[in-house]
């Protein structure tokens, strides 16, 4: 499961059941075998995929663009708060900086459907000195 998120941000589980997609991302349509049918829901199930993140993308109203009373602006929490180094619990036993994570250096702190966004506005509300005290925990 971890697989098929990290390969793809949005999945219906129902539609890649049905097309026997792979965990790993796609690099060829013809490695999959699909049929006439099958090939034609696989396209929608691409274009879905898109809009869905598109408007998840559009919808996000980041409390950084909305000026939230009482949180740090992004610039203060990009130059005081090292978000790389916040230690993060992962399942029950695996602790972690959130800079070990892979594809965190990739995620762009602007882009709502990123985690490192959601963990930057969390730090921001926070403050410098709660966040030095706290271990985020992420668990499934």
């Amino acid at each position: 499961m971890l697989d098929r998120l990290s390969a793809r941000k949005y999945v219906s589980m129902s539609v890649e059941r049905q097309l026997r997609l792979p965990h790993s991302k796609v690099t060829s349509i013809e490695e999959l075998g699909l049929d006439n049918d099958e090939l034609t829901r696989y396209h929608q199930y691409q274009q879905e995929q898109e809009q869905e993140s598109t408007r998840h993308r559009r919808d996000h109203t980041s409390a950084f663009t909305v000026g939230m009373p009482g949180i740090m602006s992004l610039a203060d929490v990009q130059s005081k708060i090292s978000l790389g180094r916040w230690m993060v619990k992962i399942r029950t036993n695996m602790i972690v900086h959130l800079d070990d994570l892979q594809g965190w250096a990739e995620w762009d702190i602007r882009d709502g459907t990123s985690l490192k966004a959601y963990v930057a506005e969390l730090a921001a509300a926070l403050g410098p000195g709660l966040v030095d005290q706290l271990m985020l925990a992420l668990t499934a």
